[in-house]
């Protein structure tokens, strides 16, 4: 009887290790287009009205031993359960068919950013263990409707160590914060941090875990990404200067480092990771890249994830020791893949298929990650999604 056919991957698997074995290609030395054969289990596939943008957004946590993300659909926009490999719609946070979320979890609560052009909504709702399922936070059970700056592209909400929401987005050539105490009803600002950059530029805040927030952002013009810092207790309109990030990577190559791609994650000692894309646009130099704040305030030379690639995340894996850079493999829609490294040396491993293509906008967790790890990403209305756990590696 003839052998079954092996699936495609398997095929590629199959030839991949043989030809390691023949020493035809070497571990570490794989060239960045190779295929390595998909991780994960797939999951089923969301119908949604709005794509998994925008790129410094998250769109995904885990919370009570399930995990959770936000999209919409043409009802409108729901938190949904994973359950197994399906989804499930359990709570409708509002009647927006064409929001993007920016997800914060917060112990037993969650805040949702959802921006819809020029107009943003705050969502702030509770776990409800009976039900498996969130309901509207008791402290302020309304969403929180506000108009935000005229051209604006993204924006992201983050907590300070005293409860304080902050809010970063850009506008036509600027880059506010603001900010709102609980239960975050009325919010203060714009304060300017930023001025004179391109109107394509976007910027994203983080909370760091020295008692400060920072505010990271792109700047075209310059060739150079930007970020400033403000500590909890200080005044709400006190940052510090600029710290140009990775300054002294900053190459005179192409249209500069910059480009406006940028997600972080934040380690427990308040080391800051963040996934950009340059603009150098140059044959042999990166495109996809790692930049790395320590916790003293110094950066790191910019890291080279791939010299090809698009849209770009980070995940932080502390229990493992690795940072995950998560990325679309070519401009406009390819595969999703990823590339990982030690935090202890950074020096990134082969590219793995997370979710075939063709597909673009890579979200996840804004959480630190401990083994088990779900990614989603559009193609059209459609949403795919991987989930991988330890045992898959």
């Amino acid at each position: 009887m003839r052998p079954p056919f092996f699936k495609t991957t398997e095929r590629k698997f199959l030839l991949f290790c043989l030809a390691v074995c023949a020493g035809i290609l070497m571990p570490g030395a794989i060239h960045p287009d190779a295929t390595i054969p998909p991780v994960g289990i797939r999951l089923q596939v969301i119908s949604t009205t709005a794509g998994t943008g925008e790129k410094p957004q998250s769109k995904v946590w885990n919370h009570a031993g399930k995990w959770w993300c936000v999209l919409p659909d043409s009802s409108g926009t729901w938190i949904r359960r994973l359950d197994g490999t399906r989804w499930h719609s359990v709570y409708k946070i509002s009647p927006s068919t064409r929001s993007h979320a920016d997800v914060l979890p917060a112990g037993g609560l969650v805040h949702i950013l959802l921006l819809e052009g020029s107009r943003s909504e705050l969502v702030s709702a509770q776990y409800d263990p009976d039900g498996k399922s969130y309901r509207p936070w008791a402290n302020r059970p309304r969403n929180v409707i506000q108009e935000l700056d005229a051209g604006i592209e993204t924006a992201t909400i983050d907590l300070d160590s005293r409860g304080r929401m902050w809010m970063a987005s850009d506008a036509v050539e600027q880059v506010h914060a603001r900010y709102s105490d609980a239960p975050y009803e009325t919010w203060q600002g714009p304060i300017l941090l930023a001025d004179g950059i391109h109107p394509d530029d976007i910027s994203m805040v983080v909370a760091l875990q020295d008692r400060k927030v920072g505010v990271f952002w792109s700047n075209q013009y310059a060739g150079k990404f930007g970020f400033r810092v403000h500590r909890d207790d200080a005044s709400p309109t006190s940052w510090s200067p600029d710290e140009i990030p990775a300054s002294q990577s900053a190459l005179r190559a192409g249209k500069g480092m910059a480009d406006d791609h940028m997600h972080a994650a934040v380690g427990s000692d308040g080391t800051l990771y963040a996934a950009v894309k340059t603009s150098y646009d140059t044959p042999g130099y990166p495109k996809i890249a790692l930049l790395i704040r320590r916790p003293s305030g110094t950066w790191d030379p910019l890291y080279e994830v791939d010299q090809a690639g698009t849209r770009a995340i980070v995940l932080l894996d502390e229990t493992a020791g690795s940072v995950m850079v998560i990325y679309t493999s070519r401009e406009g829609a390819g595969d999703i893949v990823c590339r990982e490294s030690s935090v202890s040396r950074i020096s990134f491993g082969a590219r793995r298929i997370l979710i075939p293509g063709p597909a673009n906008d890579a979200t996840s967790t804004r959480q630190n990650i401990d083994g088990s790890r779900l990614v989603l990403a559009s193609h059209g209305r459609l949403v795919h999604g991987t989930l991988q756990t330890m045992t898959q590696e």
